[in-house]
């Protein structure tokens, strides 16, 4: 296997194990269905970007993307947008916001942004968010970085500037009053 596949499935375990409960417990219970168990799973996650279905109460279903972090290197308490590739092709927000442009257009209901201590295997802090309020609002509130590695930019958006333009931020982790819950 890739290194970078490596990376991804531990980051995948790590959400598996770690994040989706808290943020089952967030969003209300129900259930998470990951995507590349679905049929076609790797279409909707590369052009929808659904990673999970979270299938609610009422038995309705909507998409979750979902990013986790190695809490070591980054935990501050933001959304991470990729805003551009090198290569010049479609990112995450370029997408998401054409999906928003065309209406009905299959995209997340919510952004997941967990950060996990991968040595020692804790959950440090994680959010939930409507996805079309982060990326509305990405360009405005977020800070833009670049990755040294690769030259690919990135909108880090605060939660908290997320939740004073009244986003339903629902936090999950331990240094949270309210865990779960909203802060």
């Amino acid at each position: 296997m890739v290194p970078v596949q490596v990376t991804m499935r531990k980051f995948q375990r790590a959400f598996k194990e770690l994040v989706a409960q808290p943020v089952m417990d967030v969003l209300g219970g129900g259930q998470l269905i990951d995507i590349e168990l679905v049929p076609g799973g790797a279409l909707l996650d590369c052009y929808a970007g659904v990673d999970y279905w979270h299938m609610d109460s009422r038995r309705m279903f909507f998409g979750v993307a979902v990013r986790v972090q190695d809490a070591r290197k980054n935990n501050k308490p933001t959304f991470t947008v990729r805003k551009t590739l090198s290569t010049g092709g479609a990112t995450e927000y370029d997408k998401r916001m054409a999906q928003m442009h065309a209406g009905s257009a299959l995209r997340p209901m919510w952004a997941c942004h967990a950060y996990v201590d991968m040595e020692s295997w804790e959950l440090v802090r994680g959010a939930v968010a409507p996805q079309d309020d982060l990326i509305r609002l990405a360009v405005p509130l977020g800070h833009e970085f670049a990755n040294p590695k690769d030259g690919n930019t990135f909108l880090a958006v605060p939660w908290s500037k997320l939740r004073e333009c009244g986003v339903d931020v629902r936090r999950f982790d331990n240094q949270c009053d309210l865990f779960p819950g909203l802060v």
